[in-house]
């Protein structure tokens, strides 16, 4: 595969007091693929240093197309005095005769610099060909936040509804629009991967469980000597929570095979030495499994299971 060469084509505006704000922002708002025309949009930011609100808005065009300027000033004492950049972000549509409009992007922006709000997007254009490029991936590479939203998509979601996309492990959007991030994209990849294999990353722990006594050296430990004398049988039940995230994902984010984080709740059951049947709960932490179509290997990690919750249950009663 050729290289690629997504040179950044825009000017930072974080130069000596100068610092940004909000950067420039282009988009289009549709119904069904159709440009929507004459929708107001409304964009506002909190400039914590000053503690001052800003707001600016426009109209949809012809084409049911929006832009906005990059919000600059400058910041004299703040380039001086150590302090952590907080500058909370709200864009709004108000389509027909609605009051409150729909909040499309939510971000609370930690730096001063120009697309400072999608930090953490340059390895992946490093790793994209240029006719592979999404729309933000574009946008981003000529200073703009491209935020094309449709109606049929996000006129029926709820603030508790929109969903948080992220840039990468730690940079997080919240937006009701679908900006295909290239580390959202692999990050739902992966959570339909484990769905997919639910049974399959049981079994893989299992199996791990079942071979390996040093899994469970946590249970020498002085405050758990009641349970020094248990031995692994099996795992009852297995809940995994939707926190997934992508482990060396600059490296494999667009490979078939993944490696994933996964944290949940495990009820194992364990048998002492009058062969009892002992119910543990424990919680399944920073555990990473390599996980595709046909496979899921668990990776063992010290700190994979925390023994933090014991349920004595020899009668079968939780």
């Amino acid at each position: 595969m050729d290289k690629p060469s997504n040179v950044l084509q825009f000017k930072n505006a974080n130069r000596g007091p100068f610092i940004s704000l909000f950067s420039a922002v282009e988009g289009a708002i549709l119904d069904n693929g159709k440009p929507v025309v004459g929708v107001k949009v409304e964009r506002s930011y909190h400039f914590t240093w000053i503690d001052k609100d800003f707001s600016d808005s426009t109209i949809t065009d012809d084409h049911g197309r929006y832009t906005f300027s990059e919000a600059t000033t400058w910041m004299l004492l703040g380039s001086i005095f150590p302090h952590e950049p907080v500058i909370p972000q709200e864009i709004k549509i108000y389509p027909k005769a609605n009051k409150e409009g729909l909040s499309i992007w939510q971000n609370a922006k930690r730096n001063y610099d120009t697309m400072g709000e999608l930090y953490g997007l340059q390895p992946y254009l490093e790793q994209t060909l240029a006719k592979n490029l999404t729309p933000v991936m574009q946008g981003f590479i000529n200073g703009k936040l491209r935020l094309d939203c449709d109606l049929a998509t996000i006129s029926y979601l709820s603030d508790d509804d929109t969903e948080f996309q992220s840039v990468n492990s730690f940079n997080t959007i919240i937006s009701a629009c679908d900006l295909q991030l290239p580390y959202q994209v692999a990050l739902n990849q992966s959570k339909r991967l484990v769905t997919k294999n639910k049974e399959h990353v049981q079994a893989a722990l299992h199996s791990y469980l079942a071979a390996n006594v040093s899994a469970f050296k946590a249970l020498q430990e002085e405050r758990l000597s009641a349970y020094s004398d248990l031995s692994y049988v099996n795992i009852e039940s297995i809940d995994l929570y939707d926190r997934i995230e992508l482990v060396n994902s600059d490296a494999n984010i667009y490979q078939s095979q993944k490696t994933v984080e996964l944290g949940g709740e495990i009820i194992m059951q364990m048998k002492n030495s009058k062969d009892e049947i002992i119910r543990i709960r424990v919680w399944l932490s920073d555990a990473h499994f390599q996980i595709d179509q046909q496979n899921v290997i668990f990776l063992a990690n010290y700190n994979a299971l925390i023994f933090n919750e014991f349920n004595i249950d020899a009668e079968g009663e939780a």
